[in-house]
């Protein structure tokens, strides 16, 4: 009964976008449909299929490195726009649904948002307003990921970005914000989420303070504002620090399944590509070492074919893109080293890892990482980074951002039916097309280097 309330919900948010002229024709029985309760609303932003599965874009995975697909699945499972996103080209036109999913979600939010200003008095609506404004930013941060260029402060006033639309007002037309517009609006709907969610979730796929926490420090990230995001991340750390021992997962399991370190459940939609097909460099397998638990339990190997499996999912197809606190201490360990707090950064890290590693009767065989000073720091801890957030959706953000610095910059190569691709770290793609579709509907302007 709970589902199909859901969906019923969804469709008449749905119906409150698209339809304006029937709208009218029926108002008068709008109390039999239209969500007017703090319960439907949050019925809306249980729809975790659409809000939590569907919405979560991933061409950004599939065109970072570290793994390979064969010829094969290429033509089996691939896809135009995920054969786009993994030669980084245009030569069919794809990613229609990568926009069109995040801005439906949107669509529900703002229905959500806008019905529960309208009831704001009442108990729980606060909560309500939260937790929409919290998806909100989540998806506009993946869209700008996407379908927008790297954060840069000096450039960002100037550099156009993906329309911000903040209301159900289907008559407003879609027009590019600027960057520094977006991130404005992710910081400052996430700051005004914050302290109104709770610490403790009814349920992990609902936002909460710690996870908020744990996006704000993201964001910042991405932005290279590393004060600010060692600041939230240590805010999320405050409430919620907890790590999983590596040794209490069976290194047979096919998933490990959502633990403490979760703080917010999203994943990707099931698909081969994602799961089977997805095949690990035998170079960046070979990086960890040899009582490194996460080389038995993030992998599968069979002959050549070194599949992941560690996913933070309910099952092996739940390939989990959320936020939990191993990416947490990361950025904190990054964060430090980069203000210059070698000695701290590296013990935040050597907390996280010793939980990584193999014990033998009781005693962990880790040893202490150690650095002499802030280039040896980072490039440990970005190593890390790579290793423990494999499929997060974190990896085509961290390209990004080092790419703007020489030193972490990554030249990425790879073979397709015996032709080469090859995206260069100052490359235009790695701003995704806007769909042919989609500018054609609005007028949009096409993202640099794809307008032919």
């Amino acid at each position: 009964m709970k589902l199909k309330r859901i969906n019923i919900i969804f469709f008449v948010a749905l119906m409150l976008s698209s339809c304006a002229k029937e709208w009218l024709d029926i108002k008068s029985d709008k109390s039999l449909t239209v969500p007017l309760k703090v319960a439907d609303f949050q019925a809306l932003l249980d729809n975790s299929s659409v809000l939590n599965v569907v919405s979560t874009v991933f061409q950004g995975e599939i065109a970072a490195d570290g793994h390979y697909y064969t010829d094969n699945d290429w033509n089996a499972y691939m896809g135009t726009t995920y054969q786009n996103a993994y030669t980084w080209t245009n030569e069919v036109d794809g990613y229609v649904n990568d926009w069109n999913a995040p801005y439906n979600a949107i669509l529900t939010l703002n229905v959500v948002l806008d019905g529960a200003r309208k009831i704001k008095d009442e108990p729980g609506a606060d909560d309500v307003i939260a937790q929409a404004l919290f998806q909100r930013s989540r998806l506009y941060f993946d869209l700008v990921q996407t379908f927008s260029p790297v954060y840069r402060q000096a450039t960002a006033d100037a550099v156009l970005s993906v329309p911000l639309r903040l209301t159900t007002d289907i008559t407003q037309p879609s027009v590019h914000s600027s960057l520094s517009e977006v991130y404005a609006q992710i910081i400052g709907d996430l700051k005004q989420a914050a302290f109104q969610l709770p610490i403790d979730p009814l349920y992990v796929t609902r936002a909460s303070q710690p996870a908020c926490f744990a996006l704000i420090s993201r964001v910042y990230l991405s932005m290279q504002k590393y004060d600010s995001a060692l600041h939230y991340a240590s805010k999320c750390m405050d409430l919620k620090n907890q790590l999983i021992d590596y040794n209490t997962i069976p290194t047979s399991s096919q998933f490990i399944g959502v633990n403490k370190e979760v703080l917010f459940f999203n994943y990707y939609v099931p698909m081969p590509i994602l799961v089977t097909d997805y095949l690990i460099d035998s170079s960046f397998f070979s990086l960890y070492e040899k009582d490194d638990l996460r080389k038995q339990t993030f992998f599968q190997v069979n002959g050549s074919r070194i599949q992941f499996k560690g996913t933070y999912g309910n099952s092996a197809t739940d390939v989990f893109a959320g936020l939990a606190l191993d990416e947490v201490y990361l950025t904190r360990s990054e964060c430090l080293a980069r203000l210059g707090q070698v000695d701290l950064s590296m013990n935040t890290l050597n907390i996280l890892l010793e939980t990584r590693w193999k014990k033998v009767n009781g005693t962990s065989t880790f040893t202490a990482k150690v650095a002499s000073n802030q280039k040896q720091a980072l490039e440990i801890i970005l190593q890390e980074r790579r290793k423990q957030l494999i499929l997060r959706n974190v990896r085509w953000m961290d390209l990004r951002r080092l790419n703007l610095e020489p030193e972490t910059a990554v030249t990425i190569i790879r073979k397709v039916k015996g032709v080469s691709y090859t995206l260069d770290p100052q490359s235009y793609r790695y701003v995704f097309p806007i769909p042919n579709e989609i500018i054609q509907v609005t007028n949009l302007q096409q993202n640099m280097g794809w307008e032919h």
